[in-house]
């Protein structure tokens, strides 16, 4: 293991790892792209990872080791190289946005036309970015890069000034993010554009600053889960939905999960499934409400045919709006425990809040009934077993 006091930045450090690979131990303190004791060599912003061998970048801790940059426009870490790793360190940025151009970006993985390898990161905390704080490239702009097995343990990503706090680009597999959080962002709290095989176990999504995007994005993104995650909402202006499922997307699994709106006007939603959706389960979502949604609904599935799955699950039903409204899914199956109602218009574009139409079902709890609209009547029907 090298010692990066014993070179004049990180990045000399780094680039004296021999051919096999190994580690530089980065001591507490403030490293910067501009002053001794520097992180990056001079006349760059950026600590680059050799693409030819695995290197392991480790700290003394979050907030105890700090890689910090006052540009705009470079990325701060880049990691073109397999089976590499950062550890117990913050990386934070001071810099504005850019006038123009790509802001720059906390973590930047990936190799041009090449597919990256086992990237790891532990304990690490990437802060007040102009961009994302994790880019995982996939293909993009015409090049096949791609990134395979990456792990992310404990990473914390806040303050971002904007695009978000983690993207995964196209084609990119095996991602997982454990314990992790996302925080006072703007943009998206994570992005997976063309993505496959993305695990977000436990993880954190808490408060977007500028309300623009939804907290998770999964876009054309297949074998999804998302398992114990807690969504939070502080914003008072806040109406996108935590979890967004956009475009064709098949095997997305949401377990356990706890979305809640802590403003007493927020109106953050839950989940909107707008695409062609194939195998989507929706087990014990656990819904708390500030206030309900106005003229929307919490859990939406709409626009193409889905195959949804609703299992279990505790949704808040204030009198003013439909925690679950269906339109256009072909094969549904639902469970509620709780009252609850779901709209299933005969068309799109009808429903809202006072045109009650044949489809529309209302659950019961306390008499176990269900009430279903049907020739334009309601009909109760038992669900108790006689």
């Amino acid at each position: 293991m090298l010692n990066a006091t014993d070179f004049a930045s990180v990045q000399d450090a780094v680039n004296s790892i021999p051919p096999g690979g190994g580690a530089v131990y980065v001591p507490r303190g403030v490293w910067t792209d501009t002053a001794v004791p520097r992180y990056s060599a001079v006349g760059s912003s950026t600590l680059t990872l050799p693409s030819d061998r695995p290197v392991r970048i480790m700290g003394d801790g979050p907030d105890a080791t700090i890689l910090r940059s006052g540009n705009s426009s470079q990325p701060i870490v880049t990691v073109p190289s397999d089976g590499s790793a950062l550890e117990r360190l913050t990386i934070e940025s001071t810099a504005p946005l850019p006038g123009s151009g790509t802001p720059s970006r906390g973590i930047l993985v990936g190799r041009t036309n090449q597919a990256l390898k086992r990237f790891t990161t532990v304990d690490v905390t990437v802060r007040n970015t102009p961009g994302y704080g994790l880019y995982v490239r996939g293909k993009e702009g015409g090049e096949t890069t791609l990134s395979i097995w990456g792990h992310h343990s404990r990473l914390r990503v806040v303050g971002n000034l904007s695009e978000g706090g983690v993207w995964i680009g196209p084609a990119c597999t095996t991602q997982v993010l454990l314990d992790c959080i996302v925080e006072s962002f703007k943009g998206w709290g994570l992005k997976a554009q063309g993505a496959e095989g993305v695990t977000l176990n436990s993880c954190t999504f808490e408060d977007s600053l500028d309300h623009a995007q939804p907290y998770v994005a999964l876009d054309n993104s297949n074998c999804v889960v998302l398992d114990r995650c807690w969504f939070e909402s502080w914003g008072a202006a806040d109406t996108q939905y935590f979890i967004q499922v956009a475009n064709i997307a098949r095997c997305i699994e949401v377990r356990s999960t706890h979305f809640i709106r802590n403003d007493s006007v927020s109106t953050a939603k839950v989940v909107t499934i707008d695409g062609f959706a194939r195998g989507v389960l929706l087990v014990n979502l656990d819904v708390g409400l500030g206030v309900a949604p106005t003229g929307t609904d919490d859990v939406r599935i709409q626009n193409a045919n889905s195959e949804v799955v609703l299992i279990g699950g505790a949704i808040a039903q204030p009198a003013n709006y439909n925690p679950l409204r269906i339109q256009g899914a072909t094969v549904l199956t639902s469970l509620l425990e709780t009252n609850g109602r779901i709209r299933v218009p005969q068309a799109a574009g009808t429903g809202g809040l006072t045109d009650v139409a044949n489809g529309d079902i209302v659950y019961n709890s306390s008499t176990s009934k269900l009430n279903i609209r049907v020739g334009g009547a309601w009909q109760g029907v038992s669900t108790t077993t006689p």
